[in-house]
């Protein structure tokens, strides 16, 4: 039976495979990583229709998160409190620091 190819073929076909191989793993390892935040929704920051400071809530006035974000201690995300809700709260808080009642 005559050969079909030459010996130096099946070496070559082996580089050629191992080159591939490492081509695949470079690649997931470079993209798989930079996709896991988008993934996952880490460092996500909806844009938001009021403006608003965290630092002073939670920092300054040491507001717990449930007050305005309902569903972080029972989902995997913290809703957006709606802008009613928001109102109300700083309605009540306007009232309570001048001392009045309606």
């Amino acid at each position: 039976m005559t050969q079909i190819f030459q010996p130096s073929t099946d070496r070559w076909l082996r580089v050629f495979f191992l080159v591939f191989i490492l081509i695949a793993v470079g690649v997931i390892a470079v993209t798989v990583p930079g996709m896991q935040s988008a993934m996952t929704g880490v460092g996500y920051q909806p844009t938001q229709p009021v403006p608003f400071s965290h630092k002073l809530h939670a920092g300054d006035l040491a507001m717990d998160c449930t007050y305005c974000h309902n569903t972080v201690d029972r989902a995997d995300y913290a809703a957006i409190p709606t802008t009613d809700s928001t109102i109300n709260k700083i309605n009540k808080s306007i009232i309570s620091s001048e001392g009045t009642t309606r």
